[in-house]
């Protein structure tokens, strides 16, 4: 199966605290040994486009 796009996000900050998003009041980053897990995973999938997007 192939992607369109594969995503991940290297931290769940955000300077902005709208009630209805999932990440308000979180300040949780992506550690360096979860990162390397999941680029594990994904060189072993087919895709067009790979975002890293975070603070």
């Amino acid at each position: 199966m192939k992607y369109d796009v594969v995503k991940v996000k290297i931290t769940n900050r955000c300077n902005r605290s709208c009630s209805f998003c999932v990440f308000n009041n979180n300040d949780k980053d992506l550690d360096v040994k979860e990162f390397k897990r999941m680029t594990d995973i994904i060189k072993n999938i087919e895709f067009e486009k790979f975002h890293i997007n975070g603070r």
